[in-house]
């Protein structure tokens, strides 16, 4: 008997390895600018920005119809007022996640970042397309680093709008512009001009105050509006234009209105843009970003030229793959500081546990709408940043009063420990 031959068991194929990120497996193009942070690697802490937008719809509510609105209008300070509102309020997550996301290359006074991959200018020119402000250099001789300080009290124009005061804060200048009716014209325009520089534009403090270094500037209204102030929100402003999607994470409903369009000074009521948000947005299958967002010319002499800015190799090559459209990867880009945590792919924004939400039925009944009073808190923002002008504090007069009852106090007191510790 023929012995039957045994039959070959089938062979398992072998499983496929699971599916990576394409992009991780690309070997790093080190013809292009290195990152800071290696790829989703990035500090998480928490970043103070002072500047105060919400100022600007006051100050168009108070100056409504007035010579000095009209020139501010007509100045570089004019485009302010037609940035959109509900992209207004400040997001530090936000400017902060595109400092940490940048690349290190020349010229200085440019800004690349990589946000899931693709790489997003902030220039000056795209400064002067969202605000337009100034983007010139600094007046011949002028250095921010080491400009000459002036002295509270001794300027000229100092004298003339605050006397002997050695300290002004953004709160008071807004009261006054509040409760002065009747302030002439040479000393409103140029409160209104500190109030937007020191407490929106250049706000370095969280008590926002006058800098008498700006107030000296205001001898001269044309050169003070020739000079190039920044604007921490720029940044918010290109990322909103270069990356559409990101928009729709505003916790707010669609809104067209800018700042001029507001009717009573205060901007509209919603939370930020979150960290987590803003890597859905990253992680997102239809991300979709513009490495240099449209740019529009400003009629300044010298707009957008800097001396000593030298180029970089690095960047001529990425701008030059950008011009032929190439798709970037986020493996391309060489590594940069890695010891930061890994940020992993968030879950789908209404997903919980990694599943889908059921659909609650609702009854098609309206609903008793209750009546709720509207803290003051929430119908007036700007509170957050000034008092109202109808809440009195306290006087100079009372502070000090109170303050010497308190040293006699605490000297009564140290007698009294004095004499039980002899005892």
């Amino acid at each position: 008997m023929t012995k039957k031959k045994a039959k070959k068991k089938p062979t398992a194929t072998p499983e496929p390895d699971p599916p990576q990120d394409a992009s991780r497996s690309l070997q790093p193009d080190l013809r292009l600018p290195p990152r800071l942070f290696a790829t989703d690697r990035f500090p998480t802490k928490r970043l103070n920005i002072y500047s105060s937008p919400e100022i600007l719809p006051f100050l168009r509510h108070v100056l409504r119809d007035t010579k000095e609105f009209q020139i501010i209008r007509e100045s570089c300070f004019g485009k302010l007022f037609d940035i959109p509102a509900r992209q207004c309020p400040v997001s530090a997550k936000l400017i902060h996640s595109f400092l940490t996301r940048q690349l290190l290359c020349l010229p200085k006074n440019t800004l690349w970042s990589v946000f899931g991959g693709n790489p997003l200018r902030y220039g000056l020119q795209g400064f002067g397309t969202v605000t337009g402000l100034n983007c010139a250099s600094f007046p011949e001789g002028y250095h921010p680093d080491i400009a000459k300080s002036v002295v509270a009290g001794k300027d000229e124009v100092w004298k003339r709008l605050f006397g002997k005061k050695k300290i002004v804060t953004i709160a008071e200048l807004c009261r006054m512009l509040e409760k002065e009716k009747k302030m002439d014209h040479w000393k409103k325009i140029r409160i209104a001009l500190i109030i937007i520089v020191d407490g929106v534009l250049i706000a370095h403090k969280q008590q926002a105050r006058a800098t008498p270094r700006y107030v000296m500037m205001l001898k001269n209204l044309t050169t003070f509006f020739a000079f190039p102030w920044g604007f921490p929100l720029t940044l918010q402003l290109v990322a909103f234009r270069a990356i559409p999607h990101l928009l729709s994470f505003i916790p707010a409903q669609p809104d067209q209105r800018t700042l001029m369009d507001l009717e009573d000074g205060y901007l509209p009521q919603h939370n930020f843009i979150n960290s987590l948000n803003i890597r859905r947005v990253e992680f997102s299958s239809d991300l979709a970003v513009s490495p240099i967002i449209p740019i529009e010319s400003q009629p300044q002499s010298g707009w957008r030229e800097w001396s000593n800015d030298p180029n970089d190799d690095c960047v001529i090559y990425m701008e030059q793959l950008i011009v032929d459209h190439f798709t970037f990867k986020k493996g391309m880009w060489p590594a940069g500081v890695t010891t930061e945590p890994l940020l992993k792919k968030p879950k789908d924004r209404g997903h919980r546990n990694g599943k889908v939400p059921t659909r609650v039925k609702q009854s098609l009944k309206p609903k008793k709408v209750i009546k709720k009073e509207t803290s003051s808190r929430k119908q007036r923002r700007i509170s957050s940043y000034f008092t109202r002008s109808s809440v009195a504090g306290f006087t100079n007069t009372q502070l000090s009063e109170m303050g010497l009852k308190l040293q006699k106090q605490m000297k009564q007191m140290k007698q009294l420990h004095k004499l039980l510790k002899n005892k």
